[in-house]
């Protein structure tokens, strides 16, 4: 667990699917944090299961979680 991954743990308590979830996203944000559209690319192919409503919450929490840092 790196330092941003525990801040993220310690600063909002999800359970444990959820913080799966978004330290999975916090993974791929940090490899194309360069462009927004390329994450959202990304994402789309990770996530693809999802429905956009719930893909999009995810995002929000992803954005959300990454101005804590």
């Amino acid at each position: 667990m790196n330092y941003k991954e525990y801040k993220l743990n310690k600063q909002i308590h999800f359970n444990t699917q959820e913080k799966q979830k978004i330290q999975k996203n916090v993974c791929a944000f940090d490899l194309c944090r360069i462009s927004l559209d390329s994450c959202l690319q990304i994402f789309g192919k990770v996530e693809l299961q999802l429905t956009n409503s719930v893909f999009y919450t995810i995002y929000g929490s992803l954005v959300n979680s990454f101005y804590l840092f």
